[in-house]
């Protein structure tokens, strides 16, 4: 009986811990991202997306509300910016090919991405990025 309760005891404690960044507000914005784009190393549709901030750790994730497919980034920088700056996701294209560069959250973080290899190859090749920007909005 003791050895019941104890392990119940660690069994619980053991859940808390490891549920307990999913118990904290996180932060879900929805983006219609009207053409197809890349991010991380992940090829991803046209749809709608949900960008779910998740705990205290800075790891996004991007969720397709068509599929329910999801990917987590871990982005390589994080700025402050002004509070008028409006929650968004910023693209870098090269002649039709996006990739996903910054996040910019309502709580006025932004979340950089660096280029991929494919990016920097289109760039070494003399490819022209031009920026793209989509509103993210509250999750509905």
């Amino acid at each position: 009986m003791k050895n019941q309760i104890r392990n119940f005891v660690m069994g619980a404690g053991l859940a808390a811990l490891l549920w307990s960044p999913s118990l904290m507000a996180q932060n879900v914005e929805t983006a219609e991202v009207p053409f197809d784009f890349h991010a991380g190393q992940s090829a991803l549709p046209a749809g709608t997306y949900n960008v779910i901030k998740t705990g205290m750790s800075g790891i996004l994730q991007l969720r397709n509300e068509d599929t329910g497919d999801s990917i987590f980034l871990s982005p390589q920088g994080r700025e402050e910016a002004n509070r008028n700056v409006d929650p968004k996701l910023g693209f870098r294209c090269y002649s039709g090919d996006c990739y996903l560069s910054a996040v910019w959250m309502p709580d006025a973080l932004g979340y950089t991405f660096s280029k991929t290899g494919r990016e920097k190859e289109l760039a070494k090749a003399g490819g022209q990025a031009t920026t793209k920007y989509v509103a993210l909005l509250a999750h509905r």
